[in-house]
C-alpha cells in the first residue's frame, strides 16, 4: 500500500487516494486497475455489472451472504410482486428514523419560493 497520493482526474476532481500495488500476471493488457473504492472519488458509478454469476464456480463466501444482500431491496426475479418506482432502502425502523431526520430540511425546502432560482453558480442552465 502506497501512502496517499493526490490525483487529477476531469472535471477538475482532485482527491488522495492511498494505491495497493499488484502484479498483473503476463499478457494482460492493462496497466492499471481501478476499483470500486477509488471510482466514486473520480465520479465514475458503476451501474449494470453483473454482480452474482450463478454457477458451480462460485466464490466460497458470497454464497452464505446472498440473501442478506437481498432482504432489504426490491427485487423480485420472478416477476411477481414488482411495484414501479417502490424500492425503499434499509429497514421500516431506518426508513423511520431517516424520515425524521430530514424532516425539517424538508420543511425548509418547502418554504423556498417556486419563482426564486438557485444561487450556486454551477445550477446556471
Amino acid at each position: 500500500m502506497t501512502f496517499p497520493l493526490q490525483f487529477k482526474y476531469a472535471n477538475g476532481i482532485v482527491f488522495e487516494h492511498a494505491l495497493q500495488l499488484v502484479s498483473f500476471e503476463q499478457g494482460l493488457d492493462f496497466d492499471v486497475l481501478l476499483s470500486v473504492d477509488v471510482l466514486p472519488k473520480m465520479n465514475i458509478g458503476l451501474t449494470g455489472v453483473a454482480f452474482r454469476i450463478d454457477s458451480e464456480h462460485q466464490h466460497s463466501d458470497a454464497k452464505e451472504h446472498d440473501e442478506r444482500m437481498f432482504e432489504n431491496i426490491n427485487l423480485d426475479f420472478e416477476g411477481k410482486h414488482l411495484e414501479a418506482d417502490n424500492s425503499p432502502a434499509g429497514t421500516p425502523a431506518e426508513r423511520k428514523e431517516f424520515k425524521e431526520f430530514i424532516r425539517e430540511l424538508l420543511k425548509r425546502d418547502e418554504a423556498i419560493p417556486i419563482e426564486s432560482h438557485c444561487p450556486l453558480p454551477e445550477a446556471v442552465v
